[in-house]
């Protein structure tokens, strides 16, 4: 075999005949080709002899190819790492820069520009809507991944934005992350009502009957941090219906459904009866079922909500296309938003009458 000091040393003396006789440089290259061509037909007759010989040529040309897909993996391995490097610096600075008070100034300056031209404002409107319907399956999915990782700055807006429109937020005193943190230490992670091991963080759902959640000790007041301790979420529910106290002397009780209560909003008088007062699944107070009817008066409320919902997106829709709401040019058009409400309703109240039924 020819060794490749050699090679190099032919490849540079072809490379100078090139330059000095081009002519000279082609038939060399035509001669080797030819040569090379010849060697090709006395190996393929040689192997036609020797199936042995033909068999580790085989077996060779297969372990060539191995050795060059495994070097593809590993470039497209390295390329791969890189681009996500690149992606990780890329997001890096573009967080530092948001720590920028230059950064801060810039959008909020650009954000003006857009409120105070209402084309502009417009638009912008319209591509936001474009983009929340066409992905709206990846937005839900995003929140319920920021929900899952940050389970804790979740219950800790929510209860903001709860206490904010029953107007009982206390800033001073409101509940934090290291409050949680140090209650859930103290609590060794169980509930404070049932002694169970509740379920939280990444990749946990935490509405179900032992996922984690807060729950305020007095309900008129907010969620500060005198007034809050951690419960499972079965127990955060019972709790509101037969109070806080009940719940630490029989709340395992309670969860496990040894002690039954009402539900009912119509319940008049104490909701924790003795066994005599219920039948099988009735409360013989209210005569109403006390296992479903909290679940069927959520649902029926819902279902008003989404009808409510409904009723102003369609107002919204429609005022937006006539650029006006409740003319006479709606009149004309034969839209009359009262009596689509009162279908709505009628279908929602016969709804309602079937399910009860």
């Amino acid at each position: 075999m020819v060794s490749k000091s050699s090679r190099a040393r032919k490849k540079a003396a072809l490379a100078e005949l090139m330059v000095t006789n081009p002519e000279a440089a082609n038939i060399q290259i035509e001669q080797e080709k030819l040569k090379r061509h010849q060697k090709y037909i006395e190996r393929c007759a040689r192997l036609k002899n020797d199936p042995q010989k033909k068999e580790q040529v085989r077996v060779q040309a297969r372990q060539s190819e191995k050795r060059k897909r495994a070097k593809r993996k590993e470039r497209c391995k390295v390329d791969i790492e890189y681009k996500l490097i690149r992606q990780k610096c890329r997001r890096a600075e573009y967080d530092r820069a948001k720590e920028r008070p230059e950064f801060r100034k810039t959008v909020q300056a650009y954000n003006e520009k857009i409120k105070s031209d209402p084309v502009l404002h417009e638009r912008r409107k319209q591509a936001w809507n474009k983009y929340t319907t066409t992905h709206k399956a990846v937005i839900l999915q995003r929140a319920k991944n920021f929900a899952s990782k940050h389970w804790a700055k979740r219950i800790i807006l929510d209860s903001k934005r709860v206490d904010q429109e029953h107007g009982r937020y206390v800033e001073v005193n409101h509940i934090d992350e290291p409050f949680i943190a140090k209650t859930l230490a103290a609590q060794e992670s169980k509930c404070a009502y049932c002694n169970q091991t509740m379920l939280f963080g990444e990749g946990v759902k935490r509405n179900q009957p032992l996922g984690l959640t807060i729950q305020r000790i007095d309900n008129a007041m907010g969620h500060v941090k005198a007034n809050c301790i951690l419960c499972c979420f079965l127990c955060n529910i019972i709790a509101a219906q037969v109070g806080h106290q009940r719940m630490l002397q029989d709340g395992l009780r309670y969860h496990e459904k040894e002690i039954r209560f009402c539900s009912c909003d119509t319940h008049v008088g104490d909701r924790v009866l003795p066994a005599d007062q219920f039948s099988p699944g009735w409360c013989k107070v209210c005569a109403r079922n006390y296992i479903t009817n909290w679940s069927r008066e959520r649902s029926r409320k819902r279902k008003q909500q989404r009808v409510e919902n409904l009723i102003l997106l369609k107002k919204a829709d429609h005022d937006f296309e006539n650029k006006c709401a409740h003319t006479i040019d709606d009149e004309n058009a034969g839209v009359d938003s009262s009596s689509e409400e009162q279908d709505l309703c009628f279908e929602l109240s016969g709804r309602d009458a079937d399910s009860a039924e």
